[in-house]
Parts: structure tokens; C-alpha cells; sequence
């Protein structure tokens, strides 16, 4: 049985939520208008993907799991817990992808001009559109 001070407290986080809830509709609902009003919005729409959520690695992943696709790096900005990382697949693309730092100081870091594997499982994609 959930005690009154414990349902309380529950309650008292979700509506103190919120707030970030409502800011985070907000941030999508910008990023998603500024992609229809771009001029390539209906043949390019953007992905969305948490970077917890994000793999990148220099071994290629086992076939039909996830979503992956393979890239050299370009560029390299370190924030601490989180990687951004500015990729070239083979077709000239280029993919920015914010990676967060949950690896342990033992693995081998990726570096520039590195040939990688940028993976997500499928549920974890959105499609930002209108």
C-alpha cells in the first residue's frame, strides 16, 4: 500500500514538471516549423534521435538489428558528458550527431578521420515533419 506522503510527493513531481514539458513542445514544435519552412523540407525531413540512445563505435554492428549507417569522422567537439560529432558517409552526406560519453576511460577513443558505425534501434527514431 502507497502511503498519502509518498503519493503526495509523486504528485507533486509530476506537476512540477511541467513546466519542461511544456518548454520541450515547445523546442519541438520550432524545430519541426523550421523544417517546413525550409526550402528542401519535403525531400530532406529531419530525424531525431535521444544520444543516449546514439552508438557510435569502429566495429560494424551485427546485421538487421538496428538502424545504422557507416561514416568517417570530420570533426570532434568534447562538452564534458556529451560528444558532438559532425560525420561524411560515403555519399557525401554529413550527419551531426551529439553523442553522450557513457563509455569507460579503458575503451579506445574515436578520433578524426575515423572510420565509424553510427547506430539506434528503430523505436528510438522521430521524424521531425510539420
Amino acid at each position: 500500500m502507497i502511503s498519502a506522503a509518498k503519493l503526495r510527493k509523486a504528485q507533486e513531481r509530476a506537476l512540477a514538471s511541467r513546466p519542461y514539458a511544456r518548454m520541450l513542445d515547445q523546442v519541438l514544435s520550432n524545430v519541426a516549423e523550421a523544417a517546413a519552412q525550409s526550402a528542401d523540407a519535403e525531400g530532406h525531413p529531419l530525424l531525431a534521435v535521444r544520444p543516449e540512445k546514439l552508438r557510435l563505435t569502429a566495429e560494424q554492428p551485427p546485421p538487421g538489428q538496428d538502424n545504422r549507417v557507416a561514416a568517417t569522422v570530420a570533426d570532434i567537439g568534447y562538452l564534458g558528458d556529451l560528444s558532438i560529432y559532425r560525420l561524411r558517409c560515403d555519399d557525401g552526406t554529413q550527419i551531426k550527431a551529439a553523442v553522450a560519453n557513457t563509455g569507460r576511460s579503458g575503451e579506445e577513443a574515436i578520433g578524426w578521420d575515423d572510420r565509424v558505425w553510427l547506430s539506434f534501434p528503430p523505436q528510438a527514431a522521430i521524424v521531425l515533419t510539420r
